[in-house]
């Protein structure tokens, strides 16, 4: 399949103030390809809290179940679900009888044990946890409590296996521990991925010594945010640039960057048109439809979206759909459209469990065969799981199983279905500054919006309001207007008529001020944060490194003739490549030539590389460079 160049944007210039942070991916045609949004002021029930490591306590033990219940947050979250199959023989006690002892009677209640949360809880139901932990690097997946379970992730292209395979064999870690490749790790080093791997190993020995000592219920390890998510899972060979709306969360990109992924340092750009960033790509007309209920089809026909307990549904019509000769022909084109629209909207969506897919009636099996393989071929940009079961003969529905990545686009920023008051004001501050931003000598704005919605912006977003206003040399007032519901707002531009203050009530409402409906839990802290104490092998210098270089003394110029400048020059040219198109036959410490963050001595370097890769207690020079995650994370 061929992908077309894409973007990064990430949208972070309202997260310091409690708001949405947003990560896309659009192709070069404007086509959105991934999205992450993060609402920070979600409660416990709506946020990701997949992949956290937290210290669990046993509060149940049910036989008939063959699970256990565990305590392991001590934010406003139900009790965790733990099979029996997840739980690590090290956490078993020892039994007088062990081939006929159960798993229940090796268990008590009150034991400590370290659980990984595999599923986010939804609804009535907790979250599913595990204590087989597996922890996410930039080229591999670091299993330390799993035996002989090394592996290479199955996106990775047959023709490359037995060459990552032999790479995985050729890697230095403990025996009991195990690794899986992950794709980014095609075409990379050995020492590339070894210094991944030291540094995995590095953290879980402080997570595992932190789980220890910590109280129960401490968080250990957080999941990444949607910002180092992106970074660490979306960037491919088809990214061409990363774009950030936020200056400080430019620096942090581009230190990242650095530090885990050198090829991508010089792609991290800073937006400095005057329309937002997600309007100035012009996609968030895109976003606002992963809302609705119904997808329309370039033909006329539609798909509806439907979400049960059970299953998501999904149903295709013609509806003023004409395109075809006859009835055959105009079923086989909408069913078309629609295959690519669902696997589109599915992985934007992030859907996943049971998905049932109702295509309208096609008598002819080719055009059957061609809609199942044209909707196999748009899941390929899907970096979830999708099992695909055939058209039904009898039914005409195609159901699919699809792996769940973390919450929905409607658990994220909804409320049953209703979009939160926080997530429709932020909309509405959006449009606010995209209206200011694309019309010229704005004296004042007039913004209606419903009792509830004026009142939250009032009072949560005055200093959004404040900060707008002075960047735009303009004043927005915002009206309450009683007869609005909260998806209501209209958007008025006119010149100052001396009505006061922008935060002045123009209309009054009887209506009670909005309150919070529960208390909002606030995010805990983690109490081992990810960090990267050594050099990523390829990576020259940071940009911290750069601005301490131009304070120090100037190095005597030599002169060098024409004949090695040009060669000078092509060595230049050579390192500014792409790490996957440069010369495999080069050698690691070639590619470290010109870096001014490793002239050392290769004594040094080679004394280092034979070090054990989990370096316990040891000292950190002062030499070393380390970036905390909460550093990516604010």
């Amino acid at each position: 399949m061929n992908i077309e160049k894409s973007t990064m944007l990430i949208n972070a210039a309202w997260s310091s103030n409690s708001e949405e942070t947003r990560l896309a991916v659009v192709s070069e045609s404007g086509k959105l390809i991934n999205l992450e949004i993060d609402n920070k002021m979600s409660n416990t029930h709506n946020k990701r809290m997949k992949g956290n490591i937290y210290v669990g306590e046993i509060v149940d033990i049910q036989q008939h179940l063959e699970a256990a219940f565990i305590r392991y947050s001590n934010e406003d979250a139900r009790h965790g679900f733990l099979p029996f199959k997840e739980i690590c023989p090290n956490y078993l006690a020892d039994s007088d009888n062990p081939e006929t002892a159960t798993v229940a009677e090796r268990l008590k209640v009150g034991e400590r044990l370290l659980v990984q949360i595999t599923k986010d809880e939804r609804g009535t139901k907790g979250a599913a946890l595990t204590t087989y932990i597996s922890i996410p690097g930039t080229y591999l997946v670091l299993m330390p409590q799993s035996h002989n379970s090394n592996g290479i992730s199955k996106r990775v292209d047959p023709n490359d296996r037995d060459a990552m395979k032999n790479m995985l064999n050729s890697l230095d870690k403990p025996e009991h521990m195990s690794i899986i490749l992950r794709t980014a790790a095609i075409g990379k080093g050995q020492d590339e991925l070894q210094w991944d791997l030291s540094n995995l190993l590095n953290h879980w020995e402080a997570i595992r010594e932190s789980g220890i000592k910590e109280p129960l219920q401490t968080l250990l390890h957080a999941e990444s945010s949607p910002i180092l998510r992106g970074m660490r899972d979306l960037l491919r060979k088809n990214i061409d640039s990363i774009v950030v709306d936020d200056e400080k969360t430019y620096n942090e990109v581009k230190a990242y960057a650095e530090m885990t992924r050198p090829e991508y340092a010089n792609l991290v750009k800073l937006h400095t048109q005057k329309l937002p960033i997600f309007s100035h790509y012009q996609i968030e007309k895109s976003i606002e439809d992963l809302l609705k209920r119904e997808v329309d089809l370039p033909s006329g026909g539609r798909v509806c979206i439907d979400k049960t307990e059970a299953l998501t549904a999904c149903d295709v019509n013609s509806a003023r759909s004409t395109k075809g000769s006859d009835i055959e022909a105009t079923a086989f084109a909408t069913n078309l459209e629609a295959a690519a629209a669902v696997a589109e909207h599915i992985r934007l969506r992030d859907i996943g469990g049971i998905i049932a897919i109702d295509f309208i009636d096609m008598s002819n099996k080719q055009n059957k065969a061609k809609v199942e393989q044209a909707f196999v071929a748009a899941t390929e940009l899907d970096l979830a799981r999708v099992k695909v079961v055939p058209i039904c003969s009898t039914t005409g529905c195609m159901l699919l199983i699809r792996q769940k990545m973390g919450s929905t686009i409607f658990e994220s920023i909804t409320t049953e279905q209703i979009r939160t008051i926080e997530s429709r004001c932020s909309s509405t501050l959006r449009l606010i500054e995209y209206t200011i931003a694309g019309i010229s000598n704005i004296d004042n704005i007039q913004v209606q919006l419903s009792t509830k919605a004026a009142t939250f912006i009032l009072n949560e977003k005055r200093q959004l309001i404040q900060d707008l206003e002075e960047k735009y040399k303009t004043t927005i007032y915002i009206i309450p207007n009683q007869n609005f519901s909260d998806d209501e707002h209209q958007i008025k531009t006119l010149k100052a008529q001396g009505t006061g203050p922008s935060y002045k009530q123009l209309t009054h409402s009887n209506k009670p001020l909005y309150q919070p409906s529960e208390k909002r839990a606030q995010r805990q802290t983690p109490a081992v944060e990810r960090s990267y104490t050594q050099q990523h092998p390829n990576s020259g210098p940071g940009i911290f490194q750069k601005i301490a270089s131009w304070f120090q003394s100037k190095p005597a110029e030599t002169k060098v003739s024409s004949k090695n400048r040009h060669a000078k020059s092509n060595s230049n040219d050579q390192r500014r490549r792409p790490l996957d198109n440069r010369n495999p036959n080069r050698t690691s410490s070639s590619r470290r030539q010109g870096n001014q963050m490793n002239n050392k001595s290769a004594t040094n370097h080679s004394s280092r590389r034979r070090r054990s890769p989990v370096s316990r207690g040891k000292p950190r020079s002062d030499s070393e460079q380390t970036i905390s995650q909460s550093e990516i994370d604010s």
